[in-house]
């Protein structure tokens, strides 16, 4: 019995070891110079978790605004027209990255898609609506924060992993984040939820700005050739931007 228990300790003592080794590592890349992962998952993590903590709250905002038999037209044109801007210009967002570096685009997406949030505290959610739909050309985060991912780390299972790493950081922000939401409008009211969702934006976008690297000094600058076409191929809708 009591070498169980010594077994026990012993493996929880490595397990607590290697959790404390593990977090100091992560904290360590985060406030490293070099580019990691670990940047673009904490500035997913931050985006996702603002809009999860409205994501409970809102329809009912919108409901009481609008009213029952209009909301979800609202609700479906709003996310409608915003999704297909985003199709349109992901490519070309991704694109302008490989010039004006990820760091500058990161700070415009992420800046962009979490505008709307500021507008949930004013009244009239017009303006809400409004800016969710401009912010849609520029709501292609994952694009930018894919390509930093190929930028730092070597193809094959590394590479995999980090996509992993990322993509399970979103959805983990999106469970956490809802319950969050829901406590502070029971504590403190929808408005409160709105002013936190906000707060939370700009620590993402100051941590891009003083704390995420650039990697575009990792590759040689490419000239932009002001020309691009649209074109129709298998029935789906391309944009080619031409580089050099």
């Amino acid at each position: 019995m009591l070498s169980h228990l010594l077994s026990y300790r012993c493996c929880l003592c490595s397990a607590v070891g290697w959790c404390a080794k593990k977090r100091h590592s992560i904290f360590a890349s985060i406030f490293s110079r070099k580019p990691s992962v670990n940047h673009v998952t904490v500035v997913i993590f931050l985006e996702f978790f603002t809009w999860g903590l409205v994501a409970t709250i809102l329809p009912e905002a919108i409901e009481n605004y609008f009213g029952e038999d209009r909301m979800w037209l609202v609700v479906g044109l709003m996310q409608g027209i915003k999704g297909f801007l985003a199709f349109l210009m992901a490519p070309m967002i991704g694109a302008l990255s490989d010039i004006w570096g990820r760091k500058m685009l990161l700070v415009l997406t992420v800046a962009s898609t979490c505008l709307p949030l500021a507008f949930l505290l004013l009244e009239n959610l017009w303006w809400h609506v409004f800016a969710s739909i401009l912010s849609g050309p520029f709501a292609v985060t994952f694009t930018i924060a894919f390509a930093y991912v190929s930028d730092v780390t070597p193809e094959g299972a590394p590479r995999n992993a980090a996509f992993g790493q990322v993509s399970a950081t979103f959805a983990a922000s999106m469970v956490i984040s809802p319950a969050v939401g829901s406590f502070v409008d029971s504590i403190y009211g929808p408005y409160a939820v709105y002013a936190f969702s906000v707060f939370i934006s700009v620590i993402d976008v100051v941590f891009i700005l003083f704390l995420v690297p650039e990697v575009r000094q990792l590759f040689p600058r490419r000239s932009w050739h002001w020309f691009s076409r649209v074109e129709l191929s298998a029935g789906a809708l391309r944009y080619t931007a031409i580089l050099d």
